[in-house]
């Protein structure tokens, strides 16, 4: 059994004691655990990036709902979301070297899935915009940076394919809950819709 020891320095200020690190304590690459990975990332980005995905319908119940606001400035809401990913997902990187993945990605669950519940409560256009736009596009960032990550780091062999596994569950997500949200929309309503997809983001 190979060992190799690990000291970290932090900004010259906090010193940690050495360390010993066995290969035992890290699951193998390749390995049924390195699968599971792949598909707890599947599952983030087919809810995180499938919400993004299926916001057109919700455009739909926007234009209705506000018919006195212009198409342009509703579908803010939907490009903020996934450009907010894209844009923060600079900070959510930062947040992934400093914490565990797992911390991020539970706080990012928790913000992404209470701005969809706190949109559903909004009675305005700007609201949505910062809630169902910025808030979650922030928090998403969160879920998405280590999901992309998570699967090339566990893999080697078949790297390529569980990297591709993951991503494709964003388009296999805005497959089924646009559907699934046209059908809450006509039977619940766009504020229950929100709130049930908040639930499943959570």
């Amino acid at each position: 059994m190979s060992e190799r020891s690990l000291t970290i320095n932090e900004s010259d200020k906090y010193v940690f004691e050495k360390a010993v690190i066995t290969e035992d304590d890290v699951p193998a690459q390749d390995s049924l655990h390195a699968w599971i990975v792949v598909f707890g990332s599947f599952l983030l980005l087919m809810v995180t990036v499938g919400t993004t995905n299926s916001f057109g319908v919700y455009l739909q119940e926007y234009q209705t709902e506000f018919p006195s606001t212009p198409k342009s400035t509703l579908t803010w809401i939907g490009s903020l979301q996934f450009g907010g990913m894209c844009f923060f997902g600079v900070l959510a990187g930062v947040l992934v070297e400093r914490f565990d993945s797992r911390l991020v990605v539970f706080g990012g669950s928790i913000g992404a899935g209470a701005a969809l519940l706190i949109s559903s409560a909004c009675t305005s256009p700007v609201a949505l915009i910062i809630t169902q736009g910025v808030l979650f596009g922030a928090f998403g960032s969160c879920i998405l940076i280590p999901s992309i990550s998570m699967p090339s780091q566990w893999m080697e062999k078949y790297r390529a394919l569980a990297t591709g596994i993951a991503v494709a569950g964003g388009s296999i997500g805005g497959l089924w809950m646009s559907f699934a949200t046209r059908a809450m929309n006509m039977q619940l309503g766009y504020h229950w819709s929100l709130r049930i997809n908040g639930f499943m983001v959570i």
